[in-house]
């Protein structure tokens, strides 16, 4: 994942370029690429069974506190 982000594929469900998944046993891992930043950030893990929220403004939530966290946390 690291050495290639976008190796993992679009999440169907919000189709955004940016936001993409990873199947590990049972559970998707959900991650946001921040290309401008050189980062990637984990988003959520769902068990395969799980349906996703309806709509990915959880997710964008969380990645705007992430960005805040580091932010503070750089302070």
């Amino acid at each position: 994942m690291i050495e290639q982000p976008e190796s993992g594929r679009i999440v169907p469900e919000y189709n955004e370029p940016n936001l993409r998944e990873l199947i590990f046993a049972n559970y998707r891992v959900i991650y946001r690429i921040r290309i401008d930043e050189n980062t990637i950030y984990i988003q959520t893990v769902w068990h395969v069974r799980q349906d996703p929220p309806k709509s990915n403004a959880g997710l964008r939530l969380q990645a705007a506190q992430a960005d805040e966290f580091a932010f503070e946390a750089l302070r």
